[in-house]
Formats: structure tokens, sequence, C-alpha cells
């Protein structure tokens, strides 16, 4: 059995590793944790992001939408919702969210994993993503 603080160890490494956003929010809406990819695509401080809640980081007319789906994570479980992200200079990034419910030592976590797309019409069949 792995001991608590390797568990962590490699929680961390993991999250932290990966290409895109990814969000832990509080059953309260606020943000528990985040990867560092985050903190740089956001251009938010880690003080700053600390601070936030689930629709802080979306454009006005996305923030209803995320509100929705957050509630309705909660009750359902999980979540999809399409949106735009709003960095702090002002960039709009459109994204779509999925997220999941998650239940440790007995609190309630919705972990959020934004994929997050850049789509360049070469002809009217062809495309590429670039996940950012």
């Amino acid at each position: 059995m792995q001991s608590k603080f390797l568990h962590e160890a490699i929680n961390e490494v993991i999250f932290d590793s990966m290409p895109g956003l990814a969000f832990i929010y509080r059953k309260d809406g606020r943000l528990a944790a985040w990867n560092k990819r985050a903190e740089e695509v956001l251009e938010y401080s880690a003080e700053e992001m600390g601070k936030a809640v689930a629709s802080d980081f979306s454009e006005a007319d996305s923030k209803e939408k995320v509100r929705a789906a957050f509630k309705q994570s909660l009750s359902t479980g999980h979540a999809n919702v399409e949106h735009i992200l709003l960095t702090k200079s002002g960039k709009r990034i459109p994204v779509f969210t999925r997220g999941r419910i998650a239940v440790v030592d007995g609190e309630v976590y919705l972990i959020l994993i934004p994929c997050l797309f850049y789509f360049a019409f070469f002809n009217s069949s062809d495309y590429f993503c670039y996940i950012y």
C-alpha cells in the first residue's frame, strides 16, 4: 500500500504535468487547486487564483452557463459546458469544459478539465485542432 505522502506526490506530478488546464473546486464554488498551466494561460498569480470561484475566469456572457453547469454537476455528478474563458489581459479563449464530482475524505469536489481549441481552416474539409 502506498503512503499518503507518495500518493499525494504522484497526483501533484500528474496534475502539473498535464498540457492543458485543470481545476478542482470545492462544493461552495471556491477554487481548491489548479495546475501551473492554468496560471500561465489565464495570467493570474497563485494568490489571485486562490480567491477565485467557478465563474470568475469566464466571459460575462458565459458566467450563467458556467454556474448552471456547476450546479448540475453537484446534482448529477457530472456536467459539460461550452463557454469563453477570459484571461487577465482580456484574451478570449473558447473552451469545452467537462466536470466530474469526486468525494475525498467526505468532502465533495468538482474536477474540471477545460479543452481549449484553436481551429485553422485551410479549406472547407480540412482543419487542425491545437489543444492550447
